[in-house]
């Protein structure tokens, strides 16, 4: 009987994979180097290239971890606070890691939107569909306040999630641009009335 000689993984696959979507998430794409990355989730070439390919395609895989993590933590967040609170805490997790930290980290589907768009523009489908995933998401979260009757606005639930998410990551960038404190109350005060 033929043993397997092969040598088994020596890492945890997700939790490398789960690294990597937070050191894309703070450095981009492009800054993303290699030796970067294998430093990070302190593994060697030859078990990255085995396991992820390519710098490509772990990033392709970070951006669907990233969707999922986001996607379960938000119905987390809907058992402990309702359809509406999920949408407010958002805007106030925003608000506080800026006021932690002094920077935003954003959204990583929307960082890598603007980055991708013109140099990478074979992540871009990947990208919108995403996007659309949480748009659809948020129009289900407002549809669902609406009923409830949480959310008072009578504009259609698609409507309101698009403008949501519009002003969502309108906000990060007004904070990542250097706004103003008052300008950016002006749009936390522009989002909780969208959401009355």
């Amino acid at each position: 009987m033929k043993k397997n000689i092969g040598r088994p993984k020596a890492f945890d696959e997700q939790e490398a994979l789960k690294i990597a979507m937070h050191y894309f998430w703070e450095h981009g794409y492009d800054k993303s180097s290699l030796s970067g990355l294998l430093e990070a989730m302190n593994i060697k070439k030859s078990s990255f290239y085995q396991t992820f390919k390519s710098k490509e395609h772990i990033f392709r895989l970070s951006l669907e971890l990233y969707a999922k993590m986001s996607y379960e933590y938000m119905q987390g967040l809907k058992k402990e606070m309702g359809a509406k609170g999920v949408l407010l805490h958002i805007v106030y997790e925003t608000i506080s890691e800026l006021r932690e930290t002094g920077k935003v980290k954003g959204c990583l589907l929307a960082n890598s939107s603007s980055e991708c768009f013109s140099n990478h523009p074979h992540f871009n489908e990947l990208i919108s569909y995403k996007f659309k995933t949480f748009r659809k998401l948020f129009k289900e979260l407002i549809e669902e306040a609406q009923n409830e009757g949480e959310i008072k606005n009578t504009l259609p639930s698609s409507t309101l999630g698009s403008i949501y998410q519009s002003l969502i990551n309108g906000l990060v960038q007004m904070i990542q641009l250097g706004a103003s404190k008052e300008e950016l109350n002006a749009v936390i005060k522009h989002i909780e009335e969208l959401l009355t």
